[in-house]
């Protein structure tokens, strides 16, 4: 964060839907969870350019598919539109909190939300306006990390900050089952792929890597996490 800068770098938070519960709750969106993303968001906007890509899983976990015998195309889609939901909910909150915000999406839901065109994304990115994109890449069989590799492509994004709930970085090993799990502070695309790390599905990875986007992954169940990971204050892992 530096006020001097010239030019405002692009930044796209990817955050998953579990992130906006509130711990154990049975309710999928939690009002103070909102409320400090937007607190965060208002005092960053200054210094940023910011998109933001939301999972669905508070509301809908693919995982269920095979249990209900759903088709996989149709699953997906429940997973997209889940990716709305939060996304309008995140949008009121934002507007609540006097945030210039507008929610895209890339699957067609014209009288809910404007249809993604990258032209008006990148106009209101350079207007001060914090673009949520929903929808995933609006086609299924693809994750919300690829839907959000491709989405900061087109951006131009310096960086994906990817909010992760009760871990703050990548380790070797999932450090709630193992006590020894080696913590990585930096890692490389590559060794994503040799130490079979599972951070975000090949795909994502690989465009993240072709077209040199950093990403970061950081706990974002802590009060001001992500202005303290901006600010190098805590514990993260960069990956470039």
């Amino acid at each position: 964060m530096n006020s001097t800068q010239t030019k405002k770098q692009t930044i796209m938070l990817k955050l998953s839907g579990a992130s906006l519960k509130d711990g154990d709750s049975d309710n999928p969106i939690s009002f103070d969870v909102l409320q400090h993303l937007a607190e965060q968001v208002k005092l960053l906007t200054p210094y940023y350019n910011i998109a933001i890509v939301l999972g669905g899983g508070n509301i809908w976990r693919g995982k269920i598919v095979k249990e209900i015998n759903m088709e996989r195309h149709q699953a997906d889609y429940m997973g997209m539109l889940a990716t709305v939901i939060n996304s309008i909910a995140l949008e009121s909150a934002f507007k609540n909190n006097g945030i210039k915000t507008k929610v895209y999406s890339k699957l067609e839901i014209t009288k809910v939300c404007d249809d993604y065109l990258i032209r008006n994304v990148l106009n209101d990115l350079e207007n001060g306006v914090v673009t949520i994109l929903a929808g995933g890449t609006g086609s299924p069989f693809f994750t919300t990390d690829t839907g959000s590799a491709i989405a900061a492509i087109e951006i131009k994004a310096d960086a994906i900050l990817m909010g992760k709930n009760d871990v703050d970085g990548v380790y070797s090993d999932d450090p709630k089952v193992n006590p020894n799990a080696i913590f990585y502070p930096k890692l490389t695309y590559d060794d994503l792929f040799v130490k079979d790390l599972k951070v975000m599905d090949a795909t994502a990875i690989s465009l993240c890597k072709e077209y040199k986007i950093s990403l970061i992954v950081f706990k974002i169940n802590e009060k001001w996490s992500i202005i303290k990971t901006l600010k190098k204050e805590n514990k993260f892992t960069l990956i470039n």
